[in-house]
């Protein structure tokens, strides 16, 4: 049995401290202007080849049997133990980013289109399809909208606020000049200015343009600030 239950939180103050801006990525899941990274723990290559091997073995099977339903019950309960080990870095990370900064400003990431195939059509293929596939994997492991959801209600609850921003041109563009160019970025964690010479991570550059985004115009898409009262649902299970 399950019981809803509605209940009244009030709000705290809005933590002390400078905003902070954060850059998601693939190599570094979250990347704060404060130089900080956090990696999310997403699945190995062996973890990967483990769930190959269990999907192999649900295809293997003969469907309705009941050696299918127990090789599906063993990639199920696979996929749901690394859904929850991502999902409880997820909450701890964000539950402490939403208490120490008043304001977050995150890129407002269109992840569909950035996961979309590339293979095109017969009359025209795509091209690096196995490498976009790659990648899509990879982005698509971060759970970046989940982590956004998260920050979405922990930021106001908290005292907070959390702003969107669009995420043209932030990861080519320098945070010391503002000079924006695809030769900015030689590799993927190397960013060094063509016009200043300034040299840093290219994710920390990514974050600290998210930032000055923030602050500066009313965010796209933005979350402002919630009722100083906000009411949250429990699901909690019977005894």
């Amino acid at each position: 049995m399950s019981l809803c239950v509605e209940h009244e939180v009030a709000a705290a103050a809005a933590p002390e401290g400078p905003a902070v801006g954060i850059d998601l990525g693939v190599a570094n899941s979250l990347t704060l202007s404060t130089g900080e990274r956090i990696h999310l723990p997403v699945p190995t290559k062996t973890e990967e080849a483990g769930l190959a091997r269990l999907h192999r073995q649900v295809s293997r099977k003969c469907k309705g049997s009941g050696r299918w339903r127990r090789a599906v019950e063993r990639l199920a309960k696979r996929k749901r133990h690394l859904a929850a080990r991502r999902r409880d870095a997820a909450h701890k990370a964000t539950s402490r980013i939403a208490k120490s900064y008043p304001l977050v400003v995150v890129e407002d990431l269109h992840l569909r289109n950035m996961s979309a195939s590339a293979k095109g059509t017969q009359a025209e293929p795509g091209r690096n399809v196995a490498a976009k596939a790659g990648l899509n994997r990879s982005l698509l492991a971060q759970a970046h909208r989940e982590t956004r959801q998260m920050l979405a209600y922990k930021c106001p609850r908290n005292g907070g606020e959390l702003r969107a921003v669009p995420a043209y041109h932030t990861s080519q563009k320098c945070s010391c000049c503002g000079h924006t160019a695809p030769e900015n970025r030689p590799s993927q964690a190397v960013f060094r200015c063509v016009k200043c010479g300034s040299e840093k991570h290219a994710d920390a550059n990514a974050s600290e343009n998210i930032l000055a985004d923030g602050l500066s115009v009313p965010a796209h898409g933005g979350i402002g600030r919630k009722a100083p009262v906000e009411v949250r649902t429990h699901r909690r299970r019977a005894a």
